[in-house]
């Protein structure tokens, strides 16, 4: 519910900030054609140019209404004061229905097509309002550009006409045009209020639909990585028990065994040392997935430092097998999590030592670019077939030759490094030869990362 209501505010937020940068579009506008009209009067009528005068001041008005509508915004709206909030919107329909019925009477009124510009309103408020409050501004619309019809019509204000004959004149002598038209403009603003209005609620009612499902999906995906690392937790203390036991009676606890029982025991300890790295990712995974982003604290980390130390981890296994590993980092700081950005990194280098054959090398490069950090890492290892290249990324995907060279793969590894970066905002490319290596790079866009600056 709360995450429905904030919803709605932001989109409120949205609209009146929709609102705000087309009427700098339309202050433009005037100013320009107030400029072009000013700057060649003399191809002009008297008319013309006093037209042009007063859009000049309308301009400035509107430039005055959109610094209020501004500083009203940061100071009120932002605050999540609804009340006001409403204000600066409604307010906003309002005096812009004014100012385009009052332009309407001085480019002629009834005379000008510009009288249609007022049904632009009328769609806007359907699309951004209820049904019922679009329906009341569609009726202030159309009564205030009948008002100064009306008006004209009564003498009760001075007739406008950019036309150099009588034409208005003639028009209000005609009681049955004047009434025509009226009749017109009620008819067309009301079928265009009810088409836009009930296509809009339609829409808005697929998207509450759409929001809602999509709620829901998130919270399944929640329990089920929830489910997982219960489940996951719950296999680990028997695995490494029945490991532990083929462990001692491998070492001789018990005697020399049959060559047999050698067997089937080295089998129960491997496929419990597969199991145990299966468990430890699906936990790394569920824990990962099971924290929304908007709850993963964020703070500012050296990305180098993690990388430095997740290289000094593997070192290790790396010389096991003769692999060098070259690197090459720039010092880079962003906001992320410590702790899956070095799940993420760890589990990229090890797979590229994995991987990788005996005596050959892994590179590794950082660099900052501007507002963009950059980590790459290549291998001389077994490579990525293209047809598998789309697929790496799926959990507990494992391709063929990746079985073939490494038997405890659990096809786990990349779907942790893609549910981080998912986390931040980040990219990855993949380029692979078959049996020559691989590269992925890590792209972070760092002014992401400003948003969602957690304690």
């Amino acid at each position: 519910m709360k995450d429905s209501i904030f919803f709605q505010y932001e989109l409120l937020k949205n609209n009146i900030q929709w609102f705000i940068q087309l009427r700098w579009m339309v202050i433009a506008f005037i100013w320009i054609f107030c400029v072009f009209s000013l700057s060649f009067q003399s191809y002009f009528s008297t008319k013309f140019i006093f037209c042009s005068s007063s859009f000049l001041w309308i301009g400035l008005l509107l430039l005055v209404l959109n610094l209020i509508y501004i500083l009203h915004f940061r100071y009120f709206v932002e605050k999540q004061n609804t009340y006001s909030t409403y204000w600066n919107l409604y307010t906003q329909i309002l005096l812009d229905l004014l100012v385009v019925s009052y332009c309407t009477y001085l480019l002629g009124g009834i005379e000008n097509p510009f009288i249609c510009t007022f049904l632009f309103h009328v769609i806007l408020v359907c699309i951004f309002l209820k049904r019922l409050q679009s329906f009341v501004f569609t009726t202030i619309a159309i009564f205030l550009t009948q008002s100064f019809t009306i008006l004209e019509f009564l003498s009760l204000i001075p007739q406008k006409s950019l036309l150099p004959y009588k034409l208005k004149e003639i028009i209000y002598q005609n009681w049955d045009y004047l009434i025509f038209y009226m009749g017109s403009v009620l008819f067309i603003a009301y079928t265009l209020w009810h088409l836009v209005s009930t296509l809009s609620e339609r829409l808005k009612k697929h998207e509450s639909m759409l929001a809602e499902y999509n709620q829901k999906l998130i919270r399944i995906s929640k329990e089920r990585s929830q489910f997982m690392l219960l489940t996951s937790h719950e296999f680990k203390a028997p695995l490494a028990a029945i490991q532990s036991y083929a462990h001692v009676l491998l070492k001789g606890y018990q005697g020399n065994l049959p060559e047999k029982v050698n067997n089937i025991l080295t089998r129960i300890y491997e496929r419990c040392n597969k199991l145990n790295i299966q468990v430890k990712e699906m936990i790394q995974l569920a824990n990962i997935n099971s924290i929304t982003v908007e709850e993963l604290p964020i703070a500012v980390v050296s990305l180098n430092k993690i990388v430095e130390s997740v290289i000094s981890n593997l070192e290790t296994v790396s010389s096991q097998r003769h692999i060098e590993l070259k690197t090459s980092l720039e010092t880079a700081e962003m906001k992320g999590n410590a702790e899956q950005l070095e799940i993420m990194v760890s589990n990229l280098i090890a797979n590229a030592i994995t991987y990788s054959k005996d005596y050959g090398q892994v590179h590794v490069f950082l660099k900052k670019k501007e507002e963009q950090i950059e980590l790459k890492i290549s291998d001389q290892g077994i490579g990525i077939a293209p047809e598998n290249l789309e697929k790496i990324f799926q959990e507990h995907f494992c391709a063929a030759n990746a079985i073939e060279h490494n038997k405890y793969c659990t096809g786990l590894g990349l779907a942790i490094v893609k549910s981080v970066l998912k986390n931040h905002n980040a990219k990855i490319t993949v380029e692979s030869d078959l049996n020559q290596g691989s590269t992925f790079t890590v792209f972070f866009k760092e002014p992401q990362y400003e948003k969602n600056t957690r304690g």
